[in-house]
């Protein structure tokens, strides 16, 4: 997990600034085991030391959910459109935006009040990403680890799951992957060379 801030630009358009926004040629792939990961660096965020970089390996899941196949779609994307930087769009006239807090805030809370939730904000996906990982019963220090937490900071995320809220939790996830076997998604590679996707 990440902190919106460090994944997008202070400004919406102008030069591109690498250390304040996320090129695309910050993307990497690594594999794990039959599969592959993506893998974003980062620069200059608040939990490491000035000079040192942040690593966020983000590893496939078998639905609507991956995060690998939500990159790929990304680069796919800003190769379209010739931008360098892994977080903007491009409108009809080629004029590339990059996607700034302000504008991801603005837009997610459009959807999630169409979806019937309120109020929802960063914290709350910190809160429910952790809480889940918990009641998965993943250790806490892997998920201080995901999280960049170096402190027990990570009780003040931590929710406890009643069984049904488990269970519930469970079955939706199983419905994703199901929903993503029957549409035959996931492992495509959206137009982009085996090479830039770490499958060559």
């Amino acid at each position: 997990m990440a902190k919106l801030g460090e994944l997008t630009s202070p400004v919406s358009s102008g030069k591109p600034d690498p250390r304040t926004l996320v090129p695309t040629c910050n993307v990497a792939w690594e594999k794990y085991g039959s599969k592959v990961t993506a893998v974003i660096t980062l620069r200059d965020v608040k939990t490491c030391k000035l000079g040192e970089t942040q690593r966020i390996q983000l590893r496939p899941l078998t639905n609507l959910l991956c995060p690998v196949e939500a990159i790929k779609r990304q680069l796919a994307a800003c190769r379209a459109i010739n931008s360098p930087t892994l977080f903007s769009y491009g409108d009809r006239n080629g004029v590339v935006t990059h996607l700034t807090k302000d504008i991801v805030n603005r837009t997610l809370q459009v959807v999630w009040e169409q979806g019937g939730f309120q109020n929802l904000t960063g914290h709350s996906v910190r809160v429910g990403g952790a809480s889940l990982r918990y009641a998965m019963e993943i250790k806490t220090q892997e998920i201080c680890k995901i999280s960049q937490w170096t402190s027990n900071c990570y009780e003040l995320y931590m929710r406890v799951y009643s069984k049904e809220e488990k269970d519930e939790s469970v079955d939706l996830m199983a419905k994703l992957d199901q929903l993503w076997e029957t549409e035959g998604q996931g492992d495509s590679n959206y137009g982009l060379k085996p090479k830039d996707v770490g499958t060559n």
